[in-house]
């Protein structure tokens, strides 16, 4: 079952605000969740869904809120052109600790295994 907006929303309510959290913000978190995640029988397998809602849900908490003037602005201001920029307050190399669904990723990527395998270790097409 590869995840759609939709059921992302049923498996994380906390995103059902079609305001705040748009299709368009969710789903681009989805395809990107599964571009990194390897669905291969090599890779995640079975588990690659519930690897790829983790991750999705860690996206969508990283991106910038929404104010309706374009992506990434916080705010702007008419009288002295004032414009203001949202940028996380953690600043941390991995970011993955910078959330719990990213937090929940981690752990679940470390049950996988070290992450390298030898060629001759599963068949994969």
């Amino acid at each position: 079952m590869a995840y759609s907006a939709a059921t992302l929303r049923v498996r994380f309510p906390q995103i059902a605000d079609l305001t705040a959290y748009p299709d368009t913000l969710v789903d681009a978190a989805i395809d990107e969740a599964y571009l990194q995640i390897n669905t291969g029988a090599c890779g995640w397998g079975s588990r690659a869904d519930i690897a790829a809602g983790w991750l999705a849900m860690h996206l969508i908490a990283l991106a910038p809120p929404s104010s309706g003037v374009g992506p990434g602005v916080a705010s702007v201001t008419a009288g002295q052109a004032s414009v203001s920029y949202w940028a996380n307050s953690v600043v941390d190399k991995d970011s993955l600790l910078l959330t719990p669904y990213g937090r929940e990723y981690a752990r679940l990527r470390r049950l996988e295994g070290p992450g390298m395998r030898l060629v001759d270790d599963c068949e994969c097409g």
